[in-house]
């Protein structure tokens, strides 16, 4: 089965909620991607083959992996490789940067913000700024990272801020295509299963200095098990100095709930995508020392430790919407 026909299938089956169409501007053809993969399962295989051509022609895109679920492009030109799930293909999971050879750059560079594989998710970097205004002391030891994707954001928290890092990524084959095609390596500790479950095993004072939630469940973000009253208990346990959420829609209602675990030390900040999303980040930070915190304080910490180009691509976009709560 050519590499395109999982994302062929979630062109013709995902639906815009506010627009009624899918992704090619159209009423769908199917009721649901399961109806859509099957139907172009039945394509002629030279039929596939002329859409990945013209997808390199019109788009610049090639395909460096594809099944039924996962799809891995490139945009050659820009020097950018993607990871989307198939039956939302017009939401970037994860995006890395490649270098001259086509293979992920090393060391890691901040995932780009705009372009047709851009993502908003890059802006939790800012944790790492955030982290050290906190005044905590020494070096960050330990972060966790819950939903993992292709690592991009994982591997660039590692290379250029934490001692450790561990991450949560419940999908096996996402986790394969991490290793194989983001070029994730012994430097990370990807694990499977439940990100509630391993901050439970591993929720004690102290445990970690950052913890980055950026998971998303059937286009909830974060998913109900990550806003539980268990999970923010445990959350509340592990006292990081900084928590970053990646939040699709409504963000109040996650900002309440983390107000409500967290001690009063923390302060809350929102992030708007700069990009038009319907998308926000949000950051709890233990202020007991640091006070609370502006804009301008981050720019300048990021300018301080020469830090800006390193951790967050449009850093400068996302603090012109970097408010206090």
């Amino acid at each position: 089965m050519s590499r395109c026909a999982g994302y062929l299938a979630g062109l013709h089956s995902c639906v815009h909620p506010r627009t009624g169409l899918t992704a090619l501007g159209a009423p769908p053809d199917f009721p649901s991607f399961a109806a859509a993969y099957d139907a172009v399962r039945g394509v002629d295989a030279r039929e596939l083959e002329a859409f990945e051509a013209e997808l390199r022609r019109e788009r610049g895109w090639r395909f460096a992996y594809g099944s039924r679920d996962v799809s891995v492009l490139d945009d050659v030109a820009a020097g950018v490789r993607g990871l989307l799930f198939n039956a939302r293909p017009s939401l970037v999971q994860s995006s890395i940067r490649l270098d001259g050879a086509g293979r992920p750059a090393a060391p890691p560079a901040p995932p780009p913000l705009r372009g047709d594989l851009g993502t908003a998710a890059g802006g939790l970097a800012l944790v790492a700024p955030l982290w050290r205004m906190s005044r905590r002391g020494g070096e960050p030891r330990r972060a966790c990272v819950l939903g993992g994707g292709g690592c991009g954001v994982p591997a660039l928290l590692r290379a250029r801020f934490c001692g450790a890092v561990d991450v949560v990524e419940p999908a096996g084959e996402v986790r394969a295509v991490a290793r194989d095609f983001f070029g994730v390596g012994d430097a990370l500790d990807v694990v499977g299963g439940c990100g509630a479950a391993f901050l439970r095993g591993a929720a004690a004072p102290g445990a970690f200095d950052v913890v980055v939630v950026d998971a998303e469940d059937g286009g909830a973000a974060p998913p109900p098990v990550f806003a539980s009253p268990a999970f923010l208990r445990d959350l509340a346990t592990a006292a990081p100095a900084v928590v970053g959420a990646n939040v699709l829609g409504c963000a109040d209602a996650y900002a309440a709930a983390l107000a409500a675990a967290l001690p009063a030390t923390y302060g809350l900040y929102e992030c708007a995508a700069p990009v038009g999303a319907s998308q926000a980040l949000l950051f709890a930070v233990d202020e007991a020392r640091s006070g609370p915190v502006a804009a301008a304080d981050v720019a300048a910490e990021l300018a301080a430790t020469g830090a800006a180009l390193e951790l967050v691509d449009g850093a400068d976009a996302w603090l012109r919407g970097f408010r206090r709560r």
